[in-house]
């Protein structure tokens, strides 16, 4: 009886080819490798040249997500065809740590080195049923 072996990661700069329905990626045999979006998003606050996300988190109504920056910032974005930034929230000293929106999607919760927890009221949930 042989062990199966794990497939091995992809190389760096490989790009991931869709799997049906265009979400993740398509495997051999009856495994599926789900792979999120990889994008390059602007995380970097010029003035002091740090640049990272240390956690995001998506609305449950899936229209925005929302990054946690290590300079400081929470940066809202649009989720969609143009993945857009809809706001950059600033409050922390230190470098942003954790961020979730409330059940509600009302919400937004950060968390910081600075030993700060914020709530942010953020644009308003729509639900799946409304027009748009």
């Amino acid at each position: 009886r042989s062990a199966a072996k794990a497939p091995a990661p992809p190389a760096a700069g490989a790009q991931a080819e869709p799997g049906p329905g265009g979400g993740g990626m398509a495997a051999s045999g009856e495994e599926t490798l789900a792979v999120a979006l990889t994008l390059e998003l602007p995380v970097t606050n010029n003035s002091l040249d740090t640049g990272g996300v240390n956690d995001i988190a998506v609305r449950a109504d899936a229209r925005i997500f929302a990054t946690a920056g290590w300079d400081r910032r929470v940066r809202v974005w649009e989720l969609g065809s143009r993945w857009r930034p809809l706001a950059v929230l600033r409050h922390h000293t230190g470098g942003v740590s954790a961020i979730d929106f409330s059940p509600s999607g009302e919400w937004l919760a950060s968390a910081s080195a600075d030993k700060t927890v914020a709530l942010w009221s953020v644009f308003p949930q729509r639900s799946l049923t409304d027009d748009g």
